[in-house]
């Protein structure tokens, strides 16, 4: 069993900040701040927990993985053919939180109230498809911010 921190509110309508998303998992029964104790679930998830397990068994006190479902893709930077590792899903598997009890949903848009863990019987995982353009399987792409410009 592992516990996670979830993102409880949309973060714009496209882009990688989602509701649901999976933004950190730590053992169970760890430590979390007040504000964060409000948005965390458990989850059973044996490969993660033992890769936590594993850090801790390796001396780390507090083992934590950022972006345990995140998925990444290798693009070219354009300078001598280097390529770099960038996020296109920052949680392939994601907590479905208009699934939950109103109560608990509430809770989630409101960590300041705090509390135990939402159990795992009160969660549904699931997984997000990759969005298709002809076929292949493509990020979403972002669009920039409109910007305004201001003049003197």
């Amino acid at each position: 069993m592992i516990e996670c921190l979830i993102s409880a509110r949309k973060q714009g309508r496209r882009g990688l900040k989602k509701a649901g998303d999976i933004i950190v998992a730590k053992l169970a029964g760890s430590d979390w701040g007040t504000q964060e104790a409000g948005a965390v679930v458990l989850i059973e998830d044996a490969a993660v927990e033992a890769e936590l397990q594993a850090m801790f068994d390796a001396g780390e006190p507090v083992p934590v993985i950022i972006h345990p479902y995140a998925e990444h893709e290798d693009i070219p930077t354009g300078d001598g053919g280097k390529v770099r590792a960038v996020m296109v899903n920052r949680s392939q598997s994601f907590v479905s939180i208009k699934d939950m009890h109103p109560g608990r949903r509430n809770r989630l848009r409101n960590p300041s109230q705090g509390g135990r863990p939402i159990p795992a019987a009160a969660v549904t995982l699931k997984t997000r498809a990759k969005e298709t353009r002809g076929g292949v399987a493509r990020p979403r792409r972002t669009k920039p911010a409109n910007r305004t410009r201001t003049e003197d």
